[in-house]
């Protein structure tokens, strides 16, 4: 599954991550916790944030496949096509500043429809992963 979308609309506290940022990070660590059979997301740990540790402007260091907006900013980016990574999309509605999402040639299963939630969405791909439901949901982003 394939979409392009055009917008419609333009121990946490102990790290000092904002609720948005503290979010985003409880959102991806549900997500790993429904598994990574290859190690794929060993740099995503409770003891980090995603866009506070260094890389967070590229989804190649960092967390892995974690792009964000800015230094202890939310999370704008996820590329995970190809890796290991297993489990539900639904946590993964809860990254309210996503604007491109790429889980294709994974093991990801889940509903499609959660992700309707994902205001800022511009790019979907979901090639070759698991992942039903209507997209009709996701008609509300499209310009």
């Amino acid at each position: 599954m394939v979409l392009a979308l055009g917008v419609l609309a333009a121990g946490a506290a102990a790290q000092g991550l904002g609720g948005g940022a503290a979010e985003d990070k409880a959102a991806l660590l549900a997500f790993k916790a429904g598994g990574d059979m290859e190690g794929d997301l060993t740099s995503w740990d409770d003891a980090t944030a995603p866009c506070a540790s260094p890389g967070w402007e590229s989804y190649r260091s960092g967390w892995r496949g974690v792009e964000c907006h800015g230094a202890g900013g939310r999370v704008a980016r996820l590329f995970l096509r190809g890796t290991g990574v297993t489990g539900s999309v639904e946590p993964l509605a809860a990254l309210a500043q996503l604007t491109e999402l790429d889980l294709s040639e994974t093991a990801v299963t889940g509903s499609v429809e959660p992700l309707a939630a994902l205001r800022q969405l511009t790019g979907l791909s979901l090639r070759e992963t698991g992942v039903t439901g209507s997209v009709e949901p996701l008609a509300a982003l499209t310009k």
